[in-house]
């Protein structure tokens, strides 16, 4: 079955002579436009909010909503840090992903943040954004270098980076998964094509790990699995009751 997403429109940022073009992928199912560009095909391994709702009867253990998520924040970025061009849109359910999207380089390299998060754990900013907490969101940084071809990589977002910050210096650097979480940020892009299916809610993070033999007389034993210590809306909570 082709891979179909949505029109977030085509936008042009002019930088220190490089052209950067992003485009979401459209709708209707067709391929992204032949010309010498990087395609982006985003996917995850985190549950999404729609599993959670739409399969809590399902055997096994329950899926954490600590770990789920369901917006995608992608911004180009300037080599200062600033922001040039950004989008962001919702994916709670499996047929939302992955997400796909082009990007066109004239001569320079470019720097591109993607961030996967639960959409009500953000809080708005000042242009009307969204600001995740940094330690409940998956942070990837990609930079791409201009290509002769249209080249097209898959990009996952793993459940085992939630939490983990990108290096912004360079060589930049970011976490690709659990056992790669601190590999330039260059690396990490595997060819893939369109028609790809999600991983979504495979992690094996979200397992729950059985307690090894019995527990000592006078305790019981919790089987582990995937949880994230603390409440963000307590933060600063504490202030006021001082």
């Amino acid at each position: 079955m082709p891979h179909c997403t949505s029109q977030f429109g085509h936008r042009h940022v002019r930088r220190t002579g490089a052209l950067v073009a992003m485009l979401l992928a459209a709708s209707g199912c067709r391929e992204p436009e032949a010309r010498p560009q990087w395609v982006l095909v985003v996917d995850t391994d985190a549950p999404l909010t729609g599993q959670i709702v739409s399969e809590p009867l399902l055997p096994g253990p329950e899926i954490p909503a600590v770990a789920a998520v369901d917006t995608l924040l992608i911004e180009i970025l300037g080599d200062d840090g600033s922001v040039l061009d950004e989008r962001e849109t919702v994916a709670a359910d499996e047929r939302d992903w992955p997400v796909s999207f082009g990007v066109v380089l004239d001569e320079e390299r470019t720097r591109i943040r993607i961030r996967a998060f639960r959409g009500q754990n953000a809080v708005p900013d000042a242009q009307g954004g969204s600001v995740p907490p940094p330690r409940l969101t998956i942070d990837r940084l990609v930079v791409l270098e201009p290509t002769d071809d249209k080249r097209t990589v898959a990009v996952t977002m793993a459940l085992g980076c939630m939490g983990r910050l990108p290096s912004f210096v360079a060589p930049e650097r970011t976490c690709v998964d659990h056992d790669r979480p601190d590999e330039l940020a260059t690396e990490g892009l595997v060819e893939t094509s369109l028609d790809v299916a999600t991983a979504a809610g495979t992690a094996p993070w979200l397992a729950e790990e059985p307690c090894l033999g019995a527990a000592p007389p006078g305790s019981v034993c919790i089987p582990g699995g995937f949880d994230v210590l603390g409440d963000e809306r307590l933060r600063g909570f504490a202030d006021i009751l001082s």
